[in-house]
């Protein structure tokens, strides 16, 4: 299940876990008790290959790619 950040108006961050279908826009703060709005929050990527592995000749970089 992903991570949801929700930021209070008194500064709290609060993480919650749900399912993707069942995210709530507002949680209540554990600090001061008013609802905290949902917070943009960067994606976490992770480039499993890069153009320089590719580019040396790793036979994995391209495994399943068709190529």
């Amino acid at each position: 299940m992903p991570a949801y950040d929700y930021q209070c108006e008194c500064g709290e961050v609060i993480e919650r876990t749900y399912p993707m279908t069942k995210q709530p826009k507002k949680v209540k703060c554990p600090v001061c008790g008013k609802m905290a709005k949902k917070a943009f929050s960067m994606p976490s990527i992770k480039c499993v290959y890069s153009y320089y592995e590719r580019s040396a000749g790793n036979p994995r970089a391209t495994r399943g790619r068709g190529h």
